[in-house]
């Protein structure tokens, strides 16, 4: 006797259609948001062809998951309406109270907001509790929230977070070598094109005003660079170039009178855009001429360049590329996913009106 069997037919998925089934479960999980990773990159994560991942991309396009922004531009990720991504308590801990005011931490908070999280400010930045840990220790511990965001810290402050159980970020900061989420952008090639272009017109006399975090225990990163650097065109190095002062609004305008009380600097990087302004007002004031008497390079980009003419020579980078990044960390630790991946950008020296040659030359 024959037996008639109703089975529907067997169909065997292509890698193409398992990668994009794949992406739909990490979109929908809230992994991925805001524009899809590149190819490449997403091949070398999930282990098979770029081109796999392309057609894979295109079937989420078909299926309005993602949308096309144009040729060699990422596409842009669709949630679903009925898409939710479990809300996270997050806490950002910023370097000193003027950076509440930074283009990146404004936009930072609203896109959590957006996303669903709730942000909010700690209660008292750094530089109010001194970069000291154990003060740091004591406001998180009184502070609710599932996670940190950590601006600019120091290895010592970084370090303290890295061993606490709960989740967090670190923005910019000394944290490379630590087992924590980062995102960040290098300045040592803009520092060396920078210099670089300063001793092409003349300049030998360069001062750094960078922040203590920076330079001690000793200088690191960018400072460690920008002397390197002024050694390699045989230019004398000492504390001159890299002066340490008191952070304050007080310490900037001592250091400032002592600079030009004997040799003057002839160019002046400043690390931390928040005392740009107050620099340049200050020079202004004595009579400095910026750049006919001393070059001014921002090592930082803020908005308000834009209404400067000629406009500020500076440090630049896309800061949405690290709010995404950071988006990204947020969203995958409030679906429970261990993110400790760090992300590394490069600026590039942007030459403009606050640079000129010495004025001997």
């Amino acid at each position: 006797m024959q037996y008639k069997v109703n089975m529907k037919p067997l169909r065997l998925t292509s890698i193409a259609e398992q990668v994009a089934a794949h992406l739909t479960e990490e979109i929908m999980r809230g992994t991925l948001v805001g524009e899809m990773p590149g190819a490449k990159k997403l091949a070398k994560s999930l282990g098979v062809n770029h081109k796999t991942v392309d057609t894979a991309a295109d079937l989420l396009e078909n299926q309005g998951l993602l949308k096309s922004q144009g040729s060699g531009k990422p596409r842009l990720i669709i949630c679903p309406k009925n898409m939710t991504i479990p809300s996270l308590r997050v806490a950002i801990l910023i370097y000193e109270p003027e950076d509440a005011d930074l283009p990146i931490i404004t936009e930072l908070r609203h896109s959590l907001t957006n996303d669903g999280h709730n942000c909010l400010l700690a209660d008292k930045s750094q530089m109010e509790l001194r970069w000291d840990v154990s003060r740091v220790a004591r406001l998180v511990k009184k502070t609710n929230a599932d996670a940190w965001i950590v601006q600019s810290s120091s290895r010592e402050i970084l370090d303290w977070f890295a061993g606490q159980p709960f989740p967090m970020f670190a923005l910019h900061g000394r944290f490379v070598g630590l087992s924590i989420a980062a995102s960040g952008v290098s300045m040592i090639q803009a520092a060396i094109s920078a210099v670089d272009q300063l001793v092409a017109l003349g300049h030998r006399r360069i001062v750094m005003l960078a922040q203590e975090t920076d330079l001690l225990p000793i200088p690191s990163g960018m400072p460690k660079v920008f002397l390197e650097q002024l050694k390699k065109h045989e230019i004398q190095t000492s504390s001159y170039n890299l002066p340490n002062w008191e952070c304050s609004p007080e310490g900037l305008h001592k250091l400032l009178d002592a600079l030009f009380q004997v040799t003057p600097p002839t160019a002046i990087f400043i690390t931390d855009v928040v005392l740009f302004f107050p620099t340049y007002l200050h020079l202004l004031r004595r009579g400095i001429r910026i750049p006919e008497d001393v070059s001014l390079i921002s090592t930082e980009v803020h908005s308000q360049f834009n209404w400067c003419v000629p406009s500020v020579s500076h440090f630049g980078w896309d800061r949405r590329k690290i709010i995404q990044r950071t988006l990204n960390w947020a969203n995958n630790v409030a679906n429970g996913k261990v993110d400790i991946e760090q992300k590394m950008l490069n600026a590039e020296f942007v030459a403009n009106g606050t640079i000129g040659k010495t004025p001997s030359s």
